[in-house]
């Protein structure tokens, strides 16, 4: 699963992304076989979720999921 907040990035199993509060999220799009692929290689191959976090809500993630992000845009 891929997260996507206020410029960050990072990737998740389903336990890290549980500790998200469901109120914060914006939008989620599934990606299935060539588009997954396409987009993040071997990775993608069974799929990929990637979930959008409405605008200012960086800041409110756990630590330990903030941590594991990385800087994509200012």
């Amino acid at each position: 699963m891929i997260l996507f907040s206020d410029g960050y990035e990072g990737y998740f199993t389903q336990v890290e992304i549980g500790k998200i509060k469901p109120e914060t999220i914006e939008k989620m799009n599934v990606l299935k076989d060539i588009q997954a692929t396409f987009q993040y290689g071997d990775s993608g191959k069974n799929g990929a979720i990637q979930i959008y976090l409405k605008e200012n809500t960086y800041k409110d993630l756990p630590e330990e999921i903030r941590k594991l992000m990385v800087k994509i845009k200012d």
